[in-house]
């Protein structure tokens, strides 16, 4: 079975190292990663998030012969849902199952603020709301320089999205499907994690774990369900 990682806004292949060593060469990993950071650093960051899924469908198609399982958090679990969805429209080879971790479906985006284009002190302040601990980042000056502009790409993807998904309300995906939440998440509560449900036309399951909003990545609980649930396949 292969795994196809889908990683935050901001974030890179990285973010998953832990729950990759957890799972301890047991499958297949692929760790998709947006242009703009690591060894796709010379490429172009992308700000809208139909080129994001565009790119995301172009890497992983070489593998989507072979049973397969997404695994998103955040902006990475929005991804994979479009992903999917560009997959469903043209009748290739689906998910086995997808975990979406820490992200509300995509209609509870609507009202949002937009932080994208937002000043200094308030996109920072935004950043950190999500339990990220920058505030070495914050420090060196070459640091923030390198990841701001990273940041601010990603979250303009999602918040022209935010207003533009109408195109997606009517997908009904025939995939398994988990929604994940930390139960500190700040920003997400299980009833957002269930919202996804209207999306899918098979299994569904909304699942509660200890922690914040990035815990999947190090929540040893939540990596041995997502470890069972593949193997059930």
């Amino acid at each position: 079975m292969q795994l196809i990682l889908f990683h935050h806004a901001g974030g890179d292949k990285y973010a998953f190292q832990h729950f990759v060593q957890k799972m301890n060469n047991e499958y297949d990993i692929i760790n998709y990663e947006l242009p703009g950071r690591n060894y796709r650093l010379k490429e172009s960051l992308l700000s809208d998030i139909e080129q994001m899924t565009d790119d995301a469908y172009k890497i992983i198609f070489p593998y989507l012969k072979q049973d397969y399982i997404f695994i998103g958090i955040s902006m990475g679990a929005l991804l994979a849902f479009l992903v999917a969805s560009k997959i469903y429209q043209s009748n290739g080879n689906l998910p086995k199952h997808i975990f979406l971790s820490s992200r509300k479906s995509i209609e509870k985006y609507a009202d949002m603020l937009q932080f994208g284009y937002a000043s200094d002190e308030l996109f920072w302040n935004y950043i950190k709301s999500f339990g990220a601990n920058i505030d070495g980042l914050l420090k060196h000056q070459e640091l923030k320089d390198f990841y701001e502009p990273i940041l601010r790409a990603d979250f303009k993807a999602l918040e022209y999205f935010n207003t533009h998904f109408q195109d997606y309300l009517n997908v009904r995906l025939p995939i398994d499907a988990s929604s994940l939440i930390g139960n500190a998440d700040p920003h997400i509560d299980e009833a957002d994690a269930k919202s996804w449900e209207k999306y899918f036309t098979k299994r569904f399951e909304t699942k509660v774990f200890d922690g914040g909003h990035f815990f999947l990545y190090n929540n040893d609980d939540a990596i041995e369900y997502i470890r069972q649930t593949v193997n059930a396949y």
